[in-house]
């Protein structure tokens, strides 16, 4: 029977929690990363409060807050079904409500204009408690299609 829940574990993963399980390409260029451990990636998707703690972060200059916005964006384009970049971008938001008059000398247009009107905007503007309680209305709908079990 543990066999099962183990199987069951791993297709909760696949089905909830590979996408976000990659190798984070895009975080690799802004260098701001590497000024405390306290910016260490955590787990997708839920990243809002890594997210806020870049964004209230005095070690970090804003054009190394713009190359980490930059960076969310690009990972997010290369896989745009992961949601842990927006989710970091929400906290980034909330972390520094007034960003885009704070950030957007520092920022090119486009990447501005991103942040504001795109996929990912849109993304990063779902509250966390309904982000938070979508994911976990999925996991009541998910039967495991080789065990069928459910939560």
């Amino acid at each position: 029977h543990s066999s099962k829940i183990f199987v069951f574990s791993g297709q909760v993963n696949k089905a909830f929690l590979a996408q976000e399980n990659h190798r984070h390409m895009s975080m690799r260029a802004p260098r701001g990363l590497r000024k405390s451990h306290h910016f260490l990636i955590p787990i997708g998707p839920f990243m809002e409060q890594w997210g806020e703690t870049l964004s209230r972060s005095t070690l970090l200059t804003n054009v190394e807050k713009v190359e980490i916005l930059a960076s969310f964006l690009e990972g997010f384009s290369r896989q745009d079904h992961a949601l842990g970049y927006p989710r970091a971008f929400h906290g980034f938001v909330q972390g520094c409500p007034h960003f885009l008059d704070v950030l957007e000398r520092e920022m090119p247009i486009d990447l501005c204009r991103e942040l504001k009107e795109s996929k990912f905007a849109k993304l990063a503007q779902i509250n966390q408690n309904d982000f938070e309680q979508s994911m976990k209305n999925k996991l009541n709908d998910f039967i495991c299609p080789l065990t069928n079990i459910t939560f």
